[in-house]
């Protein structure tokens, strides 16, 4: 694995979850700034709420059954041989890393506003944020897990490396500095 194409995985999905939940708030206030007739009004919102609350159920139930595949995951983390090769961020990973946010927050906005502009149900576009944000709280055990163990988690950016390589990547460790 080419050490230019790993990035933080905490900073990683924090970041993207900000950006979805940012780019959701500004694309929410728009979308419910177009005026909409009433012979015209779409899916009722306590439908849209009822069906965003069942999803984010869904995905949170989802997150805790996959914590013993997450436990393989951190206990199967291979040692990145030449760490001082990942020390500090390098443009390349700055730049994965910008790549990653950028297109969690492009997908949000492209979602919310397909979702309220074609089907005028703006709230159920939020599901990809609840998703992001219910993430970003999983990450949680992440930073536990690194604090515990005194390491760094790193896993192959997207952008870099393509879906499936990206999927089928194992986490890489380096010492925790400091």
């Amino acid at each position: 694995m080419d050490p230019r194409q790993l990035v933080p995985y905490v900073r990683a999905v924090v970041g993207e979850g900000v950006a979805s939940v940012v780019s959701a708030v500004v694309t929410v206030a728009v979308v419910l700034c177009i005026p909409v007739s009433v012979t015209d009004a779409g899916i009722s919102t306590l439908i849209q709420l009822s069906v965003l609350a069942g999803f984010g159920l869904l995905w949170a139930i989802a997150l805790l059954v996959g914590r013993a595949r997450e436990v393989r995951s951190l206990a199967g983390a291979v040692p990145v041989p030449e760490p001082e090769l990942l020390a500090g961020l390098s443009d390349d990973r700055r730049g994965n890393l910008r790549r990653g946010w950028i297109r969690s927050a492009v997908f949000t906005v492209v979602a919310i506003a397909a979702s309220g502009a074609g089907l005028h149900a703006p709230w159920l576009g939020l599901m990809l944020p609840l998703m992001h944000a219910a993430m970003t709280v999983h990450v949680r055990r992440m930073v536990a897990w690194e604090r515990r163990h005194s390491v760094v988690l790193w896993r192959p950016a997207l952008s870099a490396v393509g879906r499936e390589a990206a999927r089928a990547a194992p986490f890489y460790t380096t010492p925790r500095s400091g």
